[in-house]
């Protein structure tokens, strides 16, 4: 039996544009801070670039929980197939 491919869906919208800014700014503000921090010598500030980086994935964790529960929900279908070997 063949199969077509179905389309994958597109990312490309604002949305992800969006996450992609954002991930992207949390990353380099914290690395900045962190190097910051540790030039400088500045216990305080090398602790606050610890920060965003967990409340950044604490809120992406959140915002992920409905889609894992939409997909939990789903009674998974497995298809089983015979596959031959001629020897």
């Amino acid at each position: 039996m063949v199969t077509a491919e179905s389309a994958r869906p597109s990312h490309n919208g604002p949305v992800a544009l969006a996450l992609r800014f954002l991930t992207g700014g949390v990353v380099g503000a914290s690395l900045a801070a962190l190097v910051f921090g540790t030039v400088i010598e500045s216990v305080p500030v090398f602790v606050a670039g610890l920060g965003p980086p967990a409340v950044y994935a604490l809120l992406f964790f959140l915002a992920r929980m409905p889609r894992r529960a939409r997909e939990a929900a789903v009674v998974p279908c497995t298809a089983l197939a015979k596959i031959e070997t001629w020897s």
